[in-house]
């Protein structure tokens, strides 16, 4: 993913044994550090929190980073994905040329 689209990320405080790892899709036009105080608040909890860039500008991209974090065998499971948007994270439903595998 290009550097003008990071994966944003907090992880759980020194000392938690981590309880999973939840990956946020951002709401078309957003980024991930919208969901940072979000994302700061559920890794306290003892979760990795990971927020992918905005999908509806750089689907393959963004797709490309969501395969990456499935594949990511240092992130605790159970791995789970949210999106604030109804449907899949695309430019305007159109899937993207190669869908992550979304069954981690």
């Amino acid at each position: 993913m290009s550097s003008a689209q990071p994966v944003h990320s907090w992880d759980e405080p020194a000392g938690i044994a981590p309880r999973g790892t939840l990956v946020l899709l951002p709401g078309r036009g957003e980024h991930g550090g919208v969901y940072e105080r979000f994302g700061r608040r559920i890794a306290a909890d003892g979760y990795r929190v990971r927020t992918l860039g905005d999908a509806s500008s750089a689907p393959e991209a963004v797709a490309e980073a969501a395969t990456k974090l499935l594949r990511d065998e240092t992130l605790p499971g159970p791995v789970c994905w949210s999106a604030p948007t109804p449907g899949p994270p695309t430019r305007r439903g159109s899937p993207p040329s190669t869908p992550p595998d979304w069954t981690r």
